[in-house]
């Protein structure tokens, strides 16, 4: 008889701690679910920050390739618009950029602060040019420089920029779509 009761509190015993465990599986699954959950959430919106700061840097290397173009094709407005524009779009590309920086990458952040200094200096070169006398020494001196800061910018900068982004961009997504 005490056998039996031994043989029932066993099965009782261990029909409670199948139970348990099958609760505690399921608050595992549970949670596991919730941080993926918010793992992916915080991922696609990092890939949406990265997507509209490489839109922002497009635009902002297009603006300046219209002021600092030598030769303007196809269009219309003046100096001045075309300026402004420029200098809208930089800015707005810095201030996102400042808003955002916390989901860059080291080099990232690295590449958009020298980008950010060339273009201080491609604007300086660029406005100074205005002061000095067309053909003299400083005026040549100066659209060498506006030259040279505009082949740095634009031609390495930007690109180098816009690959980083790509590349990380690709990571990111490879991470998300593995969860």
């Amino acid at each position: 008889m005490e056998n039996i009761f031994i043989g029932i509190y066993t099965i009782i015993i261990g029909v409670i701690v199948y139970l348990i465990k099958k609760i505690f599986e399921n608050q595992i699954d549970l949670r596991k679910d919730i941080l993926i959950h918010r793992f992916s959430a915080i991922y696609t919106e990092k890939l949406s920050l990265m997507k509209e700061i490489y839109r922002k840097v497009v635009v902002a290397e297009k603006s300046l390739e219209h002021v600092m173009r030598p030769i303007k094709l196809n269009d219309n407005r003046s100096t001045e618009e075309l300026e402004k524009e420029a200098v809208d779009n930089i800015n707005a590309l810095f201030n996102y950029f400042d808003e955002n920086e916390i989901i860059f990458n080291d080099k990232t952040v690295t590449l958009i602060r020298q980008l950010q200094t060339n273009f201080h200096k491609a604007w300086k070169s660029y406005n100074g040019i205005s002061f000095f006398t067309r053909n003299s020494d400083a005026w040549n001196k100066a659209i060498n420089e506006s030259i040279d800061v505009y082949n740095t910018t634009v031609a390495k900068d930007i690109p180098a920029l816009k690959q980083e982004l790509k590349e990380d961009f690709q990571n990111q997504l490879r991470i998300l779509e593995k969860n």
